[in-house]
């Protein structure tokens, strides 16, 4: 093979999942700076990419609704991209999460005879398991970001490759102040897309409100957001009592992360990431009911956060839909800011939950080298 043509194409539309393959970019370029990468992406995939197509995390497509309203996008997007392909000679492409779109990335491959790879898959553990025959179908290999993924893949002869959760690539071992009585903060995280803020940043002020009124105290937080939602983040504050105890984050978030005593947020990969750096967090997540009555038809799992499901057990507090009770909600709270023994116990499960995914020290080093050999292999 001609080195100079090894063309290698990426496709992620999710905000998380980008800053994982930003990560798997960079390794690819250390280890072999011969392969040329083009990108669907996000702002920070674009930053190690050495043609960006197309900012596919900007479309903010998520749940079962908004994809549809953007169909004439997607069309077209598959339409410029099958020409993209039919006229550059990809040895493969690399789809990161992101199913709905990303299955028809991986269904042109194949017509192409383009191998591909599945890198962050959709959790099929927890929902829509018939999305394996696809999987099956279209992608030659898959590497998984959790250990109890393996056994799905096996049982339905799927290869799969597992090199440990490339959180372990962003978050070092940390001395955090998790628990500061003295200056006691609350950190809010009500998702990265538009929707999901509609739907839950609300009824986690709701949430703060009552727990102020009940234990007649008054807290700072932080909600840890982004710039492009600022005037929705804005409009739904204006609304609340404590608005000016609230400060809006979009940079320097590590640094603030500090000193949270307390994060309430959404299920997803911030979740993780709290546990990682050790802070005490409690879930809320609300749908639109006509929605969250589908959703609940088609769930395996009985938890929404995969540190509770590593473990099978509700370490972090679950709080959805019509359980979302602010009273109960408010104790928990307490419980959390002022009972170290509770807090002790919690970061003890923190850790296995850490042993676990800490496979290796650089994850996403093994991911790039394991798909830069299949490159190799096929060629």
């Amino acid at each position: 093979m001609n080195e100079k043509e090894i063309k290698v194409l990426f496709s992620c539309g999710d905000r998380s999942a980008d800053k994982y393959l930003s990560l798997l970019l960079k390794n690819i370029k250390q280890i072999n700076s011969h392969i040329k990468t083009y990108v669907l992406g996000g702002d920070e995939s674009k930053s190690y990419s050495d043609v960006f197509l197309e900012n596919l995390v900007d479309y903010d497509a998520h749940g079962f609704y908004s994809p549809f309203f953007q169909f004439f996008k997607f069309f077209f997007l598959l339409k410029k991209l099958k020409k993209f392909i039919k006229n550059n000679k990809i040895i493969l492409i690399g789809l990161i999460d992101y199913y709905g779109f990303n299955i028809r990335v991986a269904k042109l491959a194949k017509r192409y005879n383009i191998k591909v790879v599945y890198y962050i898959t959709p959790q099929v553990w927890a929902n829509r398991r018939y999305r394996l025959k696809k999987i099956k179908k279209y992608v030659d290999f898959v590497i998984n970001i959790y250990p109890f993924e393996k056994e799905i893949y096996d049982k339905f002869n799927i290869k799969n490759f597992y090199f440990g959760h490339p959180i372990v690539d962003i978050i070092q071992d940390q001395d955090f102040s998790y628990y500061n009585q003295n200056s006691l903060i609350i950190g809010i995280f009500p998702g990265s897309r538009k929707q999901v803020i509609k739907w839950n940043l609300p009824i986690m002020l709701d949430i703060l409100n009552n727990y102020f009124k009940s234990y007649n105290m008054s807290l700072e937080c932080i909600i840890f957001g982004f710039k492009k939602y600022e005037n929705l983040y804005k409009k739904i504050i204006r609304k609340y009592p404590f608005s000016k105890n609230i400060q809006l984050s979009f940079h320097n978030k590590e640094e603030l992360r500090k000193k949270i005593s307390l994060a309430i947020s959404v299920s997803g990969t911030v979740v993780l990431e709290n546990v990682f750096y050790g802070i005490p967090t409690i879930v809320i997540y609300r749908l639109p009911y006509l929605m969250y009555f589908i959703v609940k038809k088609i769930v395996y799992v009985k938890f929404i956060s995969i540190p509770n499901i590593i473990l099978n057990k509700e370490v972090i507090p679950e709080f959805i839909q019509n359980n979302i009770k602010l009273d109960k909600i408010s104790k928990f709270i307490h419980l959390f800011l002022h009972n170290t023994s509770y807090i002790n116990n919690l970061l003890n499960e923190y850790s296995k939950i850490k042993l676990i995914l800490s496979e290796n020290k650089n994850v996403s080093f093994f991911v790039a080298k394991k798909i830069i050999e299949y490159i190799y292999e096929q060629n």
